[in-house]
């Protein structure tokens, strides 16, 4: 959590700074503690969180710098959050896509919806 730049200002090339980070951490990970998998919290927008702070998460999963991401959709219904996965780009490889939701706002049956149908 918190692997981007903050408060949603990302200077000029703070998207090649994460991702170098990103790319260390997964280099001593690798070094110290072989085959534990590496993921990252990230905010939910694949354009937004590049631009805005940072997370190349796409790049991340293709170059394999990350095993998985946990984008946090964070929304107030099933739809919403629905319609947030489904605008992510085909390319995604949601096997290692694990959505964070907040339901502390949805009740149990809410939850259940999302589980059975926001990737289908």
């Amino acid at each position: 959590d918190y692997l981007r730049c903050p408060s949603g200002w990302s200077p000029p090339g703070g998207e090649a700074n994460v991702t170098r980070l990103v790319a260390l951490i997964r280099a001593d990970l690798a070094q110290v503690r072989p085959g534990v998998p590496l993921s990252a919290a990230v905010m939910p927008v694949p354009r937004i969180a590049r631009e805005s702070f940072g997370q190349d998460w796409a790049d991340w999963l293709e170059r394999g710098l990350v095993d998985a991401v946990a984008p946090m959709v964070y929304r107030d219904s099933p739809g919403a959050v629905e319609s947030v996965v489904r605008s992510w780009p085909a390319a995604l490889p949601r096997e290692r896509i694990w959505v964070g939701v907040r339901i502390d706002h949805l009740g149990p049956g809410e939850v259940a919806e999302i589980g059975g149908g926001a990737t289908g």
